[in-house]
């Protein structure tokens, strides 16, 4: 029978993070000392009680993998990386990002880690944000698109990178790909309001950016979007949704806009 070995430690980290204890985490899959065993590298545990304890944690299986790929050292370098990143943005520095994003760029070519592409790529929109300048080459835009367009399940991993990378992408690539995080909502249980929301947000997101570049295909999106039944406890959202549907109405000199709040329920 597979097994899934060295995360253990991972696990025991994300767990001890959320403040849950071993009797929580296991009840109902295996025992809480099985858990710490395993927690403690000390034995092996079974793929399909791994994936049961991460869902008890709310988290994806391919999420908990490619947290689990990097190292504490990693993790330190790539929050060196960001925090560089973010301060020749503050600055208006593009000649420090597309060095940064060069230098990014080779990492990823070298590793060909898809962490490291999307780290690339997300300094590679900052560069565009501030000079309106594009420095990916074809093969890597087009690279771009195909890992959004295959992904599986859209956790906060992939969200994040979309949301970091979308303004790289083209008007129909953005609906598209929105439209599969929609899709993807169905498959959320409504208790995990964390996930939902990040979903939500970042299809909103994508509706601010494609009013800059292809208002019919925003609002075709934001009618996807308004459609999907928000819970009561993410009202906020809904109200969002509603604010955008007043800008389109005003950017279509709809009259219909001065009732448009009167809809929530």
């Amino acid at each position: 029978m597979e097994t899934v070995d060295n995360y253990g430690a991972i696990f025991k980290n994300i767990r001890e993070k959320r403040g849950l204890s071993l009797t929580q985490v296991a009840r109902g899959i295996i025992s809480p000392a099985t858990l710490s065993i395993w927690e403690n590298g000390k034995g092996e545990m079974y793929f399909g009680n791994v994936v049961s304890l991460l869902q008890r944690l709310n988290i994806y299986l391919d999420e908990f993998i490619s947290v689990a790929q990097y190292s504490r050292k990693d993790n330190a370098a790539i929050r060196a990386l960001l925090e560089q990143v973010q301060k020749a943005y503050s600055e208006d520095n593009a000649v420090r990002l597309e060095e940064l994003a060069q230098r990014q760029i080779r990492c990823y070519q070298s590793s060909n880690k898809e962490l490291d592409f999307f780290l690339a790529m997300t300094i590679c929109s900052r560069y565009e944000d501030i000079t309106g300048k594009n420095i990916l080459s074809d093969k890597e835009r087009t690279r771009l698109d195909h890992i959004f367009q295959h992904v599986n399940v859209w956790n906060k991993y992939y969200i994040r990178a979309f949301g970091n990378c979308i303004t790289l992408l083209n008007s129909s690539e953005i609906f598209k790909i929105s439209v599969q995080i929609l899709n993807g909502l169905k498959e959320i249980p409504q208790y995990n309001l964390t996930q939902i929301s990040e979903s939500v947000k970042a299809v909103l997101n994508a509706v601010i950016i494609l009013l800059q570049k292809d208002a019919k295909i925003a609002v075709a999106l934001l009618e996807k979007t308004s459609s999907f039944k928000i819970p009561v406890d993410l009202l906020y959202l809904k109200m969002q949704i509603l604010f955008l549907q007043e800008v389109v109405a005003y950017l279509q000199n709809d009259s219909r806009s001065v009732t448009t709040y009167e809809k929530v329920d």
